[in-house]
């Protein structure tokens, strides 16, 4: 079983990692393991959306958050080899807020 069928499996039938509608991804790179030097990508590989919301810079995550639907896979990913995982989700800022 790869990496995005194991997730969906913890995930359920939605496919969404306790995100939700008008919720963006955000990393603190304080505790992630690839901007501290670690080799971790794994956010990066579980997005349904990689290369728009989230990209690699240096092989450093970075959240693209128009571009992040906030499924909360990345969240969910980064639980698994993080503790505390290092993605939270927060409520979205649009222009008219």
């Amino acid at each position: 079983m790869n990496r995005r069928a194991f997730f969906s499996t913890i995930v359920g039938k939605g496919g969404r990692g306790a995100g939700g509608e008008g919720q963006v991804a955000v990393i603190d790179h304080r505790l992630c393991l690839a901007w501290d030097g670690g080799d971790c990508q794994l956010c990066f590989i579980q997005c349904p959306l990689q290369e728009t919301a989230i990209q690699l810079e240096d092989f450093k995550p970075v959240i693209n958050a128009i571009a992040c639907d906030g499924c909360g896979l990345c969240r969910l990913a980064c639980a698994t080899v993080n503790d505390p995982g290092a993605i939270r989700m927060t409520t979205a800022v649009t222009s008219d807020q």
